[in-house]
């Protein structure tokens, strides 16, 4: 038997993040603050420098269907009257025409978009690797369809999925899924460090030394001094001031401190690429930028391969762009030896769909893949993934075990995906497959949306078995109160009394701060800002699986954070607490002993 399909069932993807808090509590996305402080003058902003770095961005493309925005549905979890598919072209073509009518796609109708795995069909021929060949002759592709037909299939129809089993078709169809961020706030590294209150304002930016002036932030004037940088090492303005993210309380936690003056780290993920898909502030056009406020300067590459098409708000989104410049800055404090590209997948409001992600994804595998001779081209690569898809509870098309069963083994016998994995979103699930079966590291974020002590499952796609899921600690080494389960623990930061939203309260700019973490951004003079959620967690294991390529270029990191933290990893459902990663221990698991 083929391969087949299917499982609707509403979920919303979203970035899992929060510029302090986390804050995606059940159902309900809880607004955080408003960005605070930001300045009336973008010129005041730090702004990247050219680099001699060489990128090959993934080619930007403008969205095929011409839309500015996309329409979701009233839950917000998936994007009006678009489908997936997934398959055999000829197979595609045949239940278009089959349900062309019903499905108000007329015969020679293109889809809104498409992605082919034809390009590298003759690297999968050679059987050089387990990926079954099925791959290299499906594509996807988006389709709009008529709006009742949809409301048919939200309600239970499964006609088109008795059509697609009697007939041995290799289709599968899919939602496309909103991709989107908790409401986020910020607490950006302003606070005066003279007062010590938060909401103050940012070293003197032309100076950055101290004994310059700070703007008093309520009337504008001059007020209060830069503090020494090396008086607390590890609070925010002096992580801004020095560059030294290393010196904050969540690398202390994962046994990563900050190599010694004059020396440099033994293995720093050196011929490691990781890309982060996420937002980006910066344009792919350009494709290089240099970093310059971090310590070393961070070379970046950005990459859009698909237009993010806007997602039609219910109400104004604050500006998170910064997010992935975020992640990515705590990548290359882990890791300040790799090779790190931004892959634009979600808007200026952290939001997307799922299509895009696939895309990029898929793309993203290609360009990799194509012209090596390797069995796992991508062996040392990992994928960052601060992302996630919550479940909004619309119900999949009740089909009965005898069907189910059916899809499973066709799914498996096709694309090698084991039988006994969940069908929903069974369309994100390839190219991840994909990406494993080609040497890949994925690391994804569990979720927020939990009040301790109920910590939820893991989201997709840190529920999947190819992905290592990555839950949020506090500094004392606990679950952070918002974080979902995960099968390891990173740092994520913490929230004040009943999990409320207390960053702003809580953190000063010039006293350590572990209720969140520090990193990049690049809207404001210092370029530092304090964040927390499970998206910041999970750079710091992407961090950690470079290390590991770069010091054990044999070793899989899987396997290593598996042995290391104790292989009884929590389940998505499981009660106990995930292991905390331990980045010198996990080094030396794997390093030859003398």
């Amino acid at each position: 038997m083929r391969n087949r399909t299917r499982i609707f069932r509403v979920i919303c993807v979203f970035l899992i993040s929060v510029l302090s808090l986390v804050a995606c509590n059940g159902d309900e996305n809880i607004p955080l603050l408003e960005l605070q402080s930001s300045p009336a003058d973008p010129s005041t902003f730090p702004q990247p420098v050219q680099t001699e770095k060489l990128c090959s961005p993934l080619s930007a493309a403008a969205s095929s269907n011409g839309l500015a925005t996309y329409a979701v549905m009233d839950d917000q979890s998936i994007i009006a009257n678009h489908l997936i598919f997934f398959g055999y072209a000829a197979d595609m073509d045949q239940l278009v025409l089959e349900f062309g009518d019903a499905l108000g796609i007329a015969e020679d109708t293109e889809p809104l978009d498409q992605i082919s795995f034809e390009a590298i069909n003759d690297y999968f021929e050679l059987g050089e690797n387990s990926l079954p060949i099925d791959y290299a002759r499906s594509e996807f592709r988006l389709y709009q369809v008529d709006p009742d037909y949809f409301s048919t299939l939200l309600g239970g129809n499964t006609d088109i999925f008795a059509y697609i089993r009697e007939n041995d078709l290799q289709v599968f169809i899919d939602f496309n899924y909103l991709t989107s961020s908790p409401v986020s706030s910020s607490s950006f590294v302003t606070a005066d460090p003279a007062s010590g209150e938060p909401g103050g304002t940012n070293p003197d930016p032309a100076s950055g030394e101290p004994g310059g002036t700070n703007p008093d932030p309520a009337s504008g004037e001059p007020g209060g001094t830069n503090p020494d940088p090396h008086e607390n090492p590890g609070s925010p303005t002096s992580i801004a001031m020095t560059g030294n993210m290393r010196a904050q309380w969540a690398f202390t936690a994962i046994n990563w401190p900050a190599p010694a003056p004059g020396e440099n780290d033994i293995f720093s993920g050196q011929e490691v690429k990781v890309a982060v898909f996420d937002t980006s502030p910066y344009p792919a056009q350009k494709s290089a930028y240099g970093i310059h406020w971090a310590s070393p300067q961070l070379d970046l590459c950005v990459s859009q391969p698909y237009s993010v098409v806007a997602i039609d708000p219910f109400e104004p989104l604050p500006d998170i762009s910064d997010h992935g410049l975020f992640v990515a800055g705590l990548i290359h404090a882990a890791a300040p030896g790799s090779d790190i590209e931004i892959v634009r997948v979600l808007g200026d409001d952290g939001r997307g769909d799922s299509f895009t992600l696939i895309k990029a994804l898929s793309l993203y595998a290609l360009r990799e893949a194509a012209g090596s001779p390797a069995a796992t081209p991508l062996k040392n690569h990992v994928i960052n993934l601060s992302l996630g898809i919550e479940n909004k509870g619309v119900s999949i098309p009740q089909i009965d075990d005898e069907m189910e069963d059916y899809f499973r083994q066709l799914r498996e016998e096709a694309y090698g995906i084991p039988y006994d994995e969940p069908l929903h979103a069974v369309n994100l699930r390839f190219p991840f497959q994909i990406l494993r079966e080609l040497g890949a590291t994925i690391v994804a974020a569990s979720g927020n949306d939990s009040q301790s002590p109920n910590h939820q499952p893991l989201q997709l796609p840190a529920a999947l078995k190819d992905v290592i899921g990555v839950a949020g600690s506090t500094v004392d080494g606990d679950m952070s109160c918002f974080s979902n389960m995960g099968q390891v623990l990173a740092p994520g930061g913490d929230a004040g009394q009943n999990c409320a939203e207390r960053i702003h309260d809580l953190c000063y700019s010039n006293t350590p701060c572990t209720y969140g973490l520090v990193s990049l951004t690049h809207r404001f003079p210092m370029g530092y800002a304090v964040w927390y959620g499970t998206s910041f967690s999970t750079p710091l294991v992407s961090g950690l699986a470079a290390l590991i390529l770069d010091a054990c270029p044999t070793a899989s990191p899987y396997a290593i954070l598996t042995n290391q933290l104790n292989a009884n990893l929590a389940s998505a459902g499981g009660l106990a607490p995930p292991p905390m990663i331990n980045i010198a221990d996990a080094l030396a698991t794997c390093l030859p002993h003398p």
